[in-house]
């Protein structure tokens, strides 16, 4: 039908305008860390509404409320941050096997300790390792180079 094809045509245009291959390739860092926030901007053209830009956000400006709800920090709610509604705001977390972990297990939660420790260790040297990975971080939070979060009865450490 004509109209179809109108509409077909007129989201090929779109999603031409926006760069829909750069959106969708920052979103897939989203199966790396665990989840992924893009920004969806509208704008107005003629008779319809359009998108004027995708923009892939930090993931670190966001968090979950303990309903799931995605939340924007901002510099006068950086706690609990203040609500995306849905239709602004796409996101997605993947890798967890639980609903329960609203930012996701991403691919590099599973790959952190074989890329740290390039051979196969015993017990004794994992141990060892883990004891030093903790010292190293202690000097990073005493030093201020890292700071610590606690959310949801875990910690969370970032630079």
């Amino acid at each position: 039908r004509p109209i179809d094809q109108a509409a077909a045509d007129h989201l090929r245009e779109q999603l031409n305008r926006i760069g829909w291959d750069r959106v969708t390739e920052r979103m897939l860092y989203g199966v790396f860390y665990g989840y992924a926030v893009a920004e969806i901007i509208y704008g107005r053209d003629d008779n319809y509404i359009t998108w004027e830009a995708i923009k892939v956000r930090n993931r670190r400006r966001f968090r979950y409320s303990p309903e799931g709800e995605l939340r924007l920090l901002t510099p006068n709610n950086m706690m609990n941050g203040v609500p995306c509604p849905a239709p602004y705001f796409w996101h997605y977390a993947t890798g967890a096997d639980n609903d329960d972990e609203p930012y996701g297990m991403g691919l590099a939660h599973w790959l952190y300790w074989p890329v740290l420790f390039k051979r196969k260790l015993d017990s004794h040297q994992l141990m060892f390792a883990m004891g030093e990975s903790i010292a190293h971080l202690n000097c990073l939070l005493a030093t201020g180079r890292v700071s610590r979060q606690e959310r949801d009865g875990r910690l969370y450490f970032s630079a």
